[in-house]
Parts: C-alpha cells; sequence; structure tokens
C-alpha cells in the first residue's frame, strides 16, 4: 500500500502515476485551516512529472504537478512553525478505519493530524521556471 491508496477520490491521481511518486522534500505552498469538517487542507508540488500528462498539460507546457490534499474529522492537530521554504517530507498512514495521520516535517515547520478522511481535492500542473 502506497500513499495514494490512503486517499479518497485517488483516480485522477493514480491514473497520473501508477506508481506513487516519493513525498521526499517536496514544497509545500500553503497549509490551511477550516471549521467545517473541521479540514486542513495542504497544497504542494510533487518532485516528479507524469510520464504520460493530460493534454492540457502538454499544451500549457507544464513541468510540474501540484496537489491539494484535504483532511476532515480532524481531532489532532499540531503545527509548528511556517517559512519561506518548506521542503517537507510527507507521510498519510491508515492506524484504524476511520483514523488515519498525516504529517509533513521540515527543518522550521511541523505538521501533525489525525482524521478521518484525506482525499484528493485537486490536481493540477503549471510550468515552474527551473
Amino acid at each position: 500500500m502506497d500513499w495514494i491508496d490512503v486517499l479518497d477520490r485517488p483516480v485522477f491521481l493514480r491514473t497520473l502515476f501508477p506508481v506513487a511518486p516519493p513525498l521526499r522534500k517536496v514544497r509545500i505552498f500553503e497549509l490551511r485551516l477550516h471549521q467545517d469538517g473541521p479540514r486542513v487542507m495542504l497544497r504542494f508540488d510533487l518532485n516528479d512529472f507524469p510520464a504520460e500528462p493530460p493534454e492540457k498539460w502538454v499544451a500549457a507546457k507544464a513541468n510540474t504537478a501540484q496537489v491539494t490534499l484535504g483532511c476532515t474529522g480532524v481531532r489532532d492537530l499540531e503545527i509548528q512553525g511556517w517559512t519561506v521554504d518548506n521542503l517537507a517530507d510527507i507521510e498519510m498512514v491508515r492506524e484504524a478505519p476511520g483514523r488515519l495521520s498525516l504529517s509533513a516535517v521540515a527543518p522550521g515547520f511541523l505538521l501533525k493530524a489525525h482524521c478521518q478522511v484525506i482525499w484528493t481535492d485537486s490536481v493540477s500542473g503549471y510550468t515552474r521556471s527551473l
């Protein structure tokens, strides 16, 4: 089981990545908290780009895949620090039915959450200057 298997609504992501890319030193752009759920949203770039990207990504000359994950039914939440360069290792684990853990750890930043569901909110491609 890999991290994509932990997600609800993994179909598009699995189509792009039959083998899940590692979530090591991925750039985190955004962390949002919302009272509904309650939920946490995490937006980050993958270090890998799909071998067969969607046609609209090809037409736009995209070279980076960006993912937003949502966690709902958040029970425990710990956040420490935040920097302008959050290169984090992300881990998701299904601990029991209805209990998942999400962590993101980087120098100067820590996120730990327990929730009921982690889902794929969005996957997009864009052109990043390399």
